[in-house]
């Protein structure tokens, strides 16, 4: 992750990363979304953050449904 990383701020995810799409929520209180991970299009970072902080990072590639 380039510029953020657990308990960053909603604001730092939103400046690190400007093209964050939300999949849900949309506020600094619960957010879901992800971001193309920079150099690899097949794959995006998929990040959570709750009360104002990130609590979740996820590495996804592209096509991929198991977990």
């Amino acid at each position: 992750m380039e510029g953020i990383g657990f308990n960053s701020s909603y604001a730092e995810v939103l400046e690190a990363y400007p093209d964050f799409a939300m999949v849900f929520g949309g506020n600094a209180e619960f957010a879901y979304g992800e971001v193309d991970v920079p150099g690899n299009r097949d794959a995006t970072y998929d990040i959570r953050v709750q009360q104002d902080l990130v609590d979740r990072i996820d590495l996804e590639m592209r096509g991929e449904a198991c977990y």
